[in-house]
């Protein structure tokens, strides 16, 4: 898997891989990997899923998680908390285990707190 892992990685300095795995340049000419950007397209959708479906393929599906992965699920929980309308002050509360304010279901903050001890022992 570690191979794997490192091959993912050098295929964004393969020239042959290039055009799959990473944006077109910006406007200073440098090319970003498509799996750590924000898709502001239809196009840009398009092609970050021709590259995690070409990169996934490599291996008949079993990496599924590469690093790209990770941050599509960092961008749903983004968009999550944007629909939401999460302030930083709420996130910040969460993070210096202060309870915060206007949550939207004040009951489970007493849950949340017995979890958060359990797992951070």
């Amino acid at each position: 898997m570690v191979d794997e892992y490192v091959a993912w990685y050098d295929r964004h300095h393969d020239p042959a891989w290039q055009d799959v795995v990473l944006a077109p340049p910006a406007a200073g000419g440098a090319r970003a990997p498509w799996a750590f950007s924000v898709p502001r397209t239809p196009a840009d959708l398009r092609a970050m899923g021709r590259g995690y479906a070409d990169t996934i393929f490599l291996t008949a599906g079993n990496m599924t998680h590469t690093p790209g992965y990770g941050h599509l699920i960092a961008l749903g929980i983004l968009e999550g908390v944007r629909q939401r309308k999460v302030s930083a002050e709420q996130i910040a509360s969460v993070l210096t285990n202060d309870r915060p304010p206007r949550l939207v279901n004040p009951k489970v903050w007493t849950a949340f707190e017995q979890r958060r001890a359990r797992i951070l022992r």
